[in-house]
């Protein structure tokens, strides 16, 4: 595929899991990929095979690092095609033993990092007429029984330029656990 219409995705939360399966998914399909994780050990493990990627160690919940991902990948590839927000961070944690401290490190990453992200990417997003997926977490509750907010990972929240979900949707939607556990590790 020329590199001038190749298309280009970033994936958060791509070191392992169903991140890793969606960035595999994407390589597959002959996309290039902006892998996005904190941890930096696991991240380059699961790229270290890879062509058409970008490794970018960052974590998404500071705003600072969520303009350096779009930064970062348009360098490397020119455009922005689709953003896959798939990081999320999940705590069982009985709620009266939930600090303040560890509730904003939660919602830092379920929340507002997916927030810094989107409103990141949107400006690259526009020119390619391309969409955002999240995955879960603008749709927080509580637990009855583990009391912090848990990110269901089965609905999607489609921020678009169209009337229909994109095309590559199909692929990282399909992701279920077996899938995880095929392209993926945990």
């Amino acid at each position: 595929m020329p590199l001038n219409t190749q298309k280009t995705a970033i994936v958060t939360s791509a070191a392992r899991g169903i991140g890793l399966a969606t960035a595999k998914l994407f390589l597959k399909e002959g996309w290039r990929v902006a892998m996005v994780d904190q941890d930096a050990e696991e991240l380059s493990a699961a790229t270290a095979d890879l062509d058409s990627v970008i490794a970018l160690n960052l974590d998404i919940a500071s705003p600072k690092n969520a303009q350096a991902m779009r930064r970062y990948t348009l360098s490397a590839f020119g455009h922005i095609d689709a953003l896959v927000n798939n990081a999320g961070v999940a705590d069982f944690s009985p709620i009266e033993d939930t600090t303040y401290e560890r509730w904003r490190e939660v919602m830092a990453t379920n929340l507002d990092g997916i927030f810094l992200c989107v409103q990141a990417a949107i400006p690259a997003l526009k020119e390619t007429q391309a969409q955002s997926l999240t995955s879960g977490a603008f749709r927080a509750f509580v637990h009855p029984r583990c009391g912090l907010p848990m990110a269901p990972r089965k609905w999607q929240l489609f921020i678009s330029h169209s009337n229909r979900p994109p095309d590559w949707a199909n692929l990282v939607c399909g992701l279920t656990a077996s899938h995880r556990d095929r392209y993926g590790r945990n």
